[in-house]
């Protein structure tokens, strides 16, 4: 009598995951997948989002692939070589990026039903918010690049087990001090995807100092895994990382990065004043 009773319930239960959860996050996964591979402008396929928090997820999305589009489009036929139009473009390759390795990430714990997932869309959400609101910054307070790179920090600690051991340490003497924004997460978010394991001790170290308008910056971790993948998908990500730091703060910088006894390490300092 109760196997007639569960499984309706159960059937139901899944029924309702894959509609309202599943379904909904490989729309904006294949969408972001399309953006990432050079497709501008893509929007979400499919029917509506079942609820508001997906629903905002796809129009921020959308409206985001929309100015990258327009800006690409922009660039394309003036030609522009001002400085505005490169950290711009610059920024719109950092975006896609990060949104569809998120996602991923999302996909994983809801698909699991882990009680996890609330707290990760909260996060998510925020991480959208403040990508949103300032990709066509050229900078923000540091105090909120710090918030975001906490929030992202506490999102992949959700899907990490103890092996995995995170160091993030911040200390500033001006909060309102200006910077880039996400200039520094390409570094945070290499150090996650290939430095952290669920089945082997390691640790991943993030450290930001901001002392009389000198900012120190850097991260260590060990090559876990992709090591292939890594070297030649890294150089990439840092030299965007160096072509805005050179717009931005010529003369100004010191940027270091390499491979010591097992550990990649990066380490940039910056004259912000």
């Amino acid at each position: 009598m109760l196997l007639v009773l569960f499984v309706p319930f159960f059937c139901y239960g899944a029924w309702f995951l894959r509609r309202h959860i599943q379904i909904p996050i490989e729309q904006i996964i294949a969408a972001s997948k399309k953006m990432e591979d050079g497709e501008m402008g893509v929007r979400g396929e499919g029917r509506e989002m079942p609820n508001l928090e997906f629903q905002y997820m796809k129009e921020g999305f959308e409206s985001m692939s929309a100015q990258v589009k327009y800006l690409f489009d922009y660039v394309y036929e003036e030609k522009l070589v001002r400085k505005d139009a490169q950290i711009q473009a610059l920024q719109a390759q950092i975006n896609p990026h990060f949104l569809f390795n998120t996602l991923n990430s999302l996909y994983s714990l809801v698909i699991g039903t882990s009680e996890k997932a609330e707290e990760a869309f909260i996060k998510f959400t925020d991480i959208l918010k403040y990508t949103y609101v300032t990709i066509e910054n050229d900078y923000v307070p540091v105090k909120e690049e710090i918030t975001y790179i906490s929030n992202y920090i506490d999102l992949q600690k959700l899907r990490l087990n103890e092996h995995t051991v995170i160091v993030w340490e911040h200390e500033v003497d001006d909060s309102d001090m200006e910077i880039p924004p996400m200039l520094l997460l390409t570094f945070v978010e290499n150090a996650f995807k290939y430095g952290a394991s669920t089945s082997r001790d390691c640790v991943i170290e993030v450290r930001l100092a901001l002392h009389k308008g000198t900012l120190l910056f850097g991260t260590r971790n060990r090559i876990m895994k992709h090591s292939d993948q890594f070297r030649t998908d890294v150089p990439v990500g840092i030299e965007n990382c160096r072509a805005r730091m050179n717009t931005l703060f010529p003369g100004k910088y010191i940027f270091q990065t390499g491979e010591s006894d097992g550990f990649y390490n990066v380490n940039l300092k910056i004259e912000l004043s």
